[in-house]
């Protein structure tokens, strides 16, 4: 058996105990404060140019009222009452959410860029696993989603939009 720490320590050991942690917080700091940070774009290239398109067909598709939003953590706009749900989605980013009025969520749009599926067999599983626990998350709590591959025309993204706004209307109507 190994003794108690209060037996090795006696009554220090709180206090060492409280000096490791403020020694790891220090320390924690110290390389906070010498680290660096470069800003840099929001989204990459082919991300743009996908979000160009969704400036020009989100109003047609969902109406003048909706909202584009980009990068935004599933957190965000999905809850649930089981935590373990709610953590398996909460750190996901949604590629490009689009929203009524009030800030609902209408749909995701989801780009399946080049380096979507990253370049292993393990990269490849995480990436199909986290597409499946978003699909999962979305149907549940009734949210369309467009996944686009990586060369989406404009037409293409339109049509996808046109059938999502459909059933995001007939969930709202209906």
């Amino acid at each position: 058996m190994l003794p108690e720490l209060d037996q090795i320590a006696g009554p220090l050991a709180p206090l060492m105990f409280l000096a490791l942690l403020v020694l790891a917080a220090v320390l924690f700091l110290r390389r906070l404060r010498r680290a660096r940070f470069v800003a840099r774009p929001l989204l990459n290239t082919p991300e743009q140019r996908v979000h160009a398109m969704l400036v020009r067909a989100v109003p047609k598709s969902f109406g003048i009222s909706a909202r584009l939003f980009a990068q935004v953590s599933y957190g965000e706009f999905l809850d649930s009452p089981d935590r373990r749900a709610f953590w398996s989605i909460n750190a996901r980013r949604a590629d490009f959410l689009i929203t009524d009025a009030e800030f609902r969520p209408l749909c995701v749009v989801e780009y399946q860029g080049s380096g979507h599926f990253g370049h292993n067999a393990q990269a490849e599983a995480r990436a199909r696993q986290g597409d499946t626990i978003k699909r999962r998350a979305l149907a549940s709590a009734g949210v369309a989603l467009v996944e686009l591959p990586a060369k989406v025309t404009p037409t293409e993204l339109a049509q996808a939009l046109e059938r999502a706004a459909r059933m995001a209307g007939a969930r709202r109507t209906g």
